[in-house]
């Protein structure tokens, strides 16, 4: 019995759940590099996995959990999973019960953010937004007039009278017919509507400076972003240099250049297709071992052998 019991697995400790801190800043941190992941900006696989770093590092910061990549990656679409939900348990509850409740009574101000951004109401974005924008009724000065227009089938909602009605829908929307619910419910968005002169540009603002640190954590990927650009520009100019002014400056430049250049370029692989902390810890040891080597070599051709420029040279002439 001890053989056999001494011969079972240890069961893998699961890590701790995501705190409330470690989502916050998970979700900020994201929102506001939407574009660049997501949007129509989206950048290369090189900038994305700078990215998707120094996300994991302002969570790491945020909690007391290591997280990886990855489980940022998980996690974030389990967020936006639970958000879509939440919406369709709203509509559905609207629609069958005929009472419309503000969505905010659902959704958290930063959950209601992040449906906006990406879409996730899609199904019917204008009812949804409207009912998620309660908070502005109050602002609506009277007298003011406008209309939202579906893009599809071109209804007109009203936005004042959906909040208004709440207390009336009992009333309205008998529960022993259920069949009338929802046709019921259905033309309680096409009304005229009151406008809501609501001013994007500050709301926008207002969103950005709640956060002042969103971009404080990708500064050093920012900087690695331009210096990458910086050696590949310099490479550019090395090649004819070298071939018209050979020499041993000019041998080890390139040897330089040439290692931080497969350096970067075998990092990206590594950050790309390698994953779980121990196998990167492994691969990143091996880059940086791969890449010591690689320069001791080169510079070592340049001072005992004739050198690269020469040696291409040498290959030209063949």
């Amino acid at each position: 019995m001890d053989k056999s019991d001494s011969c079972k697995a240890t069961p893998k400790r699961r890590k701790k759940r995501f705190s409330d801190r470690e989502d916050h800043a998970l979700v900020d941190e994201i929102v506001a590099h939407h574009g660049e992941l997501f949007g129509k900006t989206t950048c290369n696989a090189l900038r994305r996995a700078l990215i998707w770093e120094s996300v994991a590092k302002k969570v790491n910061d945020a909690g007391e959990t290591k997280r990886s990549v990855m489980e940022c990656k998980k996690r974030w679409s389990d967020y936006k999973r639970k958000v879509k939900r939440t919406i369709n348990h709203f509509k559905m509850n609207a629609s069958v019960t005929g009472i419309l409740e503000p969505l905010d009574s659902f959704l958290s101000g930063r959950q209601m953010h992040v449906a906006h951004i990406f879409h996730l109401n899609s199904d019917d974005q204008n009812a949804i937004q409207i009912l998620s924008d309660t908070s502005y009724l109050d602002e609506a000065p009277d007298g003011h007039k406008c209309q939202y227009v579906n893009e599809n089938s071109m209804d007109v909602v009203d936005l004042l009278s959906i909040s208004s009605m709440n207390s009336d829908h009992q009333d309205n929307f008998p529960l022993s017919q259920p069949c009338d619910i929802a046709s019921a419910f259905k033309s309680l968005l096409i009304r005229p509507v009151p406008c809501l002169t609501q001013d994007h540009h500050m709301v926008q603002t207002s969103q950005i400076h709640t956060s002042p640190n969103h971009h404080a954590g990708s500064k050093a990927a920012s900087m690695h972003w331009t210096s990458e650009r910086a050696l590949s520009v310099a490479l550019l100019g090395l090649l004819p240099a070298a071939y018209l002014y050979p020499g041993a400056a000019m041998d080890y430049s390139l040897a330089a250049a040439l290692t931080l250049h497969g350096h970067w370029g075998l990092g990206q692989v590594v950050t790309d297709y390698v994953h779980g902390d121990a196998k990167i810890k492994m691969a990143n040891t091996s880059l940086f071992a791969l890449s010591a080597l690689t320069f001791a070599g080169l510079c070592y051709f340049n001072y005992h052998d004739v050198g690269i420029c020469k040696a291409v040279s040498m290959l030209w002439s063949l």
